[in-house]
């Protein structure tokens, strides 16, 4: 009796998830079917500007897009040396602590990237603007809160070939 009631549960939970998602799909399709009628998709992906307080509305992607790649690049340019040092000192330089610092890595695993992210926006990117005089939308500062974000897989990159 409990298995059923759970099972059908489940699937109760599985049906309004979609039934949610589709809702989004729907949304989405008829706000922007009027912009897509106007204007083809290679001028959204490759269009330059982006302007939505216009009437007729502007969106393009393009520096949106490329600004996301080149920040995930220099995240990844700044967190493998320390995922690569982390690896090699936890492989071949801890015998007695190894233990511990696999247990803290499993934990810091655990927690959702957007917290680290959160923490990198709101106290690195503040003091990085503070220190160095740099705009909060910097590239540098961007990627600071994108290597929070990413880090972790890194680690879980470390615990895979222990």
């Amino acid at each position: 009796m409990k298995n059923k009631f759970f099972k059908y549960t489940v699937y109760l939970f599985t049906l309004f998830t979609i039934l949610l998602l589709l809702t989004l799909v729907v949304f989405l399709y008829k706000q922007s079917l009027p912009y897509f009628l106007k204007n083809s998709f290679l001028k959204f992906i490759f269009g330059r500007v982006w302007d939505a307080t216009e009437v007729s509305g502007n969106f393009g992607i393009f520096n949106i897009l490329l600004a996301s790649v080149f920040i995930s690049i220099l995240a990844c340019i700044i967190s493998l040396p320390i995922a690569i040092g982390t690896a090699l000192f936890i492989s071949f330089y801890t015998k007695k602590s190894r233990v511990i610092l696999i247990w803290l890595i499993n934990i810091l695993a655990g927690i959702p990237s957007i917290i680290y992210g959160f923490f990198g926006m709101i106290i690195i990117v503040k003091n990085i603007e503070k220190i160095f005089n740099e705009p909060s939308d910097s590239a540098i500062s961007g990627s600071m809160s994108d290597f929070f974000s990413s880090w972790q897989v890194f680690w879980l990159g470390v615990l895979y070939y222990q």
